[in-house]
């Protein structure tokens, strides 16, 4: 065979080859599009779920008594990052001060905020994106999945803790009375605790998703 004939003959292979792979990767281009916007998307979902957990996980805090520097210094970290369009100058401006104090006096100034016979109506954290996207996850990387469905979880966990401190809440609006009363306040107390427990969790899974998202 000549060599204008094979030509001839590899040209037509090459086509033919060609005419196999196109939609195979037509199909892996517009995955790969697919994915980079719902990283983007879930990113920002995330990011605002990350700065209301972290107002909440600071309102809680102040009710049981529990902020000290060591917390602020993380609760900041965490706030001065944020910017979506929800940040709050207010408590920006009260981290700010209180880290500008002893460790006394910060005990001190968030000794007023403690109100144990006060009750926070928390909300829930919902994430519509990863929630109407969820087949896409299986395209990231094992790293990424993972991340998103235990975030996910963590989320289910700490809405069930909304719904549980709702129903002591409700409780106290009652006729309950003297120890009924005390152990509905303990258990009310409890799930706040329980939320702020779950709440620093999703936190510290949404930051390694978002810095695992970085590294691409």
């Amino acid at each position: 065979m000549s060599a204008e004939a094979w030509e001839r003959v590899v040209l037509v292979l090459l086509g033919w080859l060609l005419g196999l792979l196109a939609p195979v990767i037509i199909e892996k281009i517009k995955q790969t599009r697919e994915v980079e916007k719902f990283l983007i998307a879930i990113n920002s979902e995330l990011n605002e779920a990350l700065y209301r957990l972290s107002l909440a996980n600071f309102y809680v805090a102040q009710r049981v008594g529990q902020v000290d520097r060591k917390y602020l210094i993380w609760l900041k970290n965490i706030i001065d990052n944020y910017q979506g369009i929800n940040s709050s100058t207010n408590t920006k401006s009260l981290i700010d001060l209180s880290l500008s104090l002893s460790d006394a006096d910060i005990e001190n100034l968030h000794a007023t905020q403690q109100k144990p016979f006060e009750s926070i109506r928390l909300q829930k954290i919902n994430v519509p994106v990863l929630d109407s996207r969820l087949p896409t996850i299986w395209q990231l990387s094992n790293s990424k999945r993972v991340y998103l469905l235990e975030i996910r979880v963590h989320l289910d966990m700490l809405n069930e803790a909304v719904e549980l401190s709702r129903y002591y809440q409700d409780l106290t609006f009652g006729k309950v009375e003297g120890k009924n009363y005390d152990i509905v306040i303990q258990n009310l107390n409890g799930s706040y605790l329980q939320f702020s427990e779950r709440a620093r969790i999703i936190i510290e899974k949404i930051q390694e998703f978002k810095l695992s998202c970085a590294k691409i």
